[in-house]
């Protein structure tokens, strides 16, 4: 009952993808150091025993490219990754206090924007989304509707606000 991979290559491709989606990072264990190095790219994998899967809150890259690791719990914290392609005198100049982002997403995209959100409930005490789906030039069925989009909306606690159809 056990999954098994077919190949050791299935296993670095496996680990690829996942980093590449943002689902995990990879970095690597220094004694009690662990850096992340690759998330939301595709990463140089040797299955060493230095290089180690971090989890996506713990290993996080921000939109300037700057990556910071955090120690698993438990153990000691180790200081985030300096500033990379910044000089001294741009760190921390500018802050905001607020965001407020209107997004077109393309479809197979949402989970960048999960994401992002992670990243921002880390900055902010409050964060929220909106979502408006519009889909057109097709049909669907309005016992199919009900069953499948609805139900699986209510299962997962999602308020509809607004509801139009034609």
């Amino acid at each position: 009952g056990e999954i098994r991979l077919a190949s050791k290559k299935a296993l670095i491709e496996s680990i690829k993808e996942g980093v590449r989606n943002g689902l995990f990072g990879l970095g690597y264990v220094s004694g009690n150091e662990i850096k992340c190095k690759y998330i939301n790219e595709i990463p140089i994998i040797n299955l060493t025993d230095e290089e180690i899967i971090i989890r996506s809150e713990e290993c996080v890259k921000d939109i300037e490219g700057e990556v910071e690791g955090s120690p698993p719990r438990g153990t000691e914290e180790i200081p985030p990754i300096g500033e990379i392609g910044r000089g001294p005198e741009e760190v921390g100049k500018k802050k905001y206090s607020k965001l407020s982002l209107r997004l077109k997403v393309p479809v197979g995209q949402i989970s960048t924007i999960a994401r992002i959100v992670n990243y921002l409930k880390n900055k902010f005490n409050q964060c929220s989304i909106e979502v408006t789906i519009h889909a057109g030039n097709g049909e669907i069925q309005v016992t199919e509707y009900e069953d499948k989009v609805l139900e699986a909306l209510s299962q997962a606690g999602i308020k509809i606000e607004e509801e139009i159809y034609e």
